[in-house]
């Protein structure tokens, strides 16, 4: 039976599980063993786990974007209620689940362990709901829905322009949003169900690609490497790796795909990474200063800007440099009806755009 003051909780002498590999308490009312906090004093409600009440998804939503944001006040003015429902909500859930789901501290509220376990599970819930919703709304008319995109900033120049503008027209009342990540950052939130679809930039043989994820291909491009007026390779058309050695370099942070072939190259030739950016303006402009080469994409508008203080571009003859663009999605879920009607548009309006890339070469 299930304690009726959820405030009612107790501690519990330290122990460790080693099936579970996390804290566990004992509550000697009814001897039932629970999953606790990590690392200390637990913490458990009576009753055995899973024998509370049905989990409602008000719940679940509830904790979701507690942890989102990291704490239970700011979940309340997100989801526009009094602070104290949330906390009883979570409590509650805690209580029909029979675990610990979140920790209070100084920098706000944590997951535990059991709460990372459960939270793709909890977020396959909460889309899937959402999802029906838009099915249903989809019968009457797309009157409803959302839509959050993670995009390369090569995307945001070469075709987003046009197709949210459009998008935002056609569909005036479904909730749309961009964010410009690097694409190894965008798959993951596209996996863990943060962005609805993201536009990426992958390897074409694959390496860059993630399982459960599937891509749709809009252009194909390659690797290239920038190099400042006179140095020793500029007037060359294509360059090996190893004519790198020695070279120092501006890097992208890691999420980024031309971060991924930065270290490709430096695990096989000694190259010295110089200065870090997540901008491909910058890199340019520190070429052309002579702080170091860089690698860019011929999917990015701005490799064609060879005019930049002289910056030379010269392929990089590697089997792995060429690249496509693609959209990603989940591949275990049906695409909700407002992510399926940006894909019709994304998909008409990039018709043609490899020839609308520019060929530096």
């Amino acid at each position: 039976m299930l304690i009726e003051d959820p405030q009612r909780l107790v501690d519990q002498q330290q122990g460790k599980n080693p099936a579970l590999g996390v804290p566990v308490g004992r509550d000697h009312s009814s001897g039932n063993t629970v999953r606790g906090l990590p690392g200390g004093v637990t913490r458990t409600y009576a009753g055995r786990p899973g024998e509370g009440a049905a989990v409602r998804l008000e719940q679940l939503r509830y904790l979701d974007t507690a942890l989102r944001l990291g704490s239970v006040r700011r979940a309340a003015i997100e989801l526009g209620v009094a602070q104290p429902s949330v906390s009883a909500q979570i409590r509650r859930l805690e209580e029909d689940l029979g675990v610990v789901l979140i920790t209070r501290g100084a920098q706000g509220v944590r997951p535990t362990d059991a709460a990372e376990a459960i939270l793709p599970h909890l977020r396959a819930a909460l889309r899937a709901e959402d999802a029906m919703r838009q099915e249903a709304g989809a019968i009457t008319g797309l009157r409803a829905g959302r839509v959050r995109l993670g995009s390369i900033s090569a995307a945001s120049h070469a075709v987003l322009p046009v197709i949210v503008r459009r998008f935002r027209s056609e569909y005036p009342s479904i909730h749309f949003q961009v964010t410009e990540r690097g694409s190894t950052v965008i798959s993951d939130d596209v996996a863990t169900g943060e962005f609805d679809l993201g536009i990426v930039s992958r390897f074409l043989r694959g390496g860059s690609d993630r399982p459960g994820l599937r891509y749709i291909d809009l252009a194909h491009g390659r690797i290239v490497l920038c190099l400042p007026p006179g140095h020793r390779l500029a007037q060359r058309r294509s360059v090996e790796a190893a004519d790198l050695a020695g070279e120092a370099m501006v890097v992208f942070h890691r999420g980024y795909l031309l971060r991924a072939a930065f270290d490709a190259l430096a695990a096989e030739h000694a190259i010295d990474a110089v200065y870090y950016t997540d901008s491909a303006e910058t890199a340019q402009r520190m070429v052309a200063a002579g702080v170091g080469l860089s690698l860019a994409s011929t999917l990015a508008p701005n490799s064609g800007m060879q005019s930049l203080d002289g910056v030379h571009l010269a392929l990089l003859d590697e089997e792995w440099a060429e690249t496509r663009m693609s959209v990603v999605l989940r591949s275990d879920e049906q695409p909700s009806p407002a992510v399926r009607a940006f894909l019709r548009i994304l998909q008409q309006e990039s018709h043609g755009l490899q020839d609308r890339l520019p060929d530096p070469f």
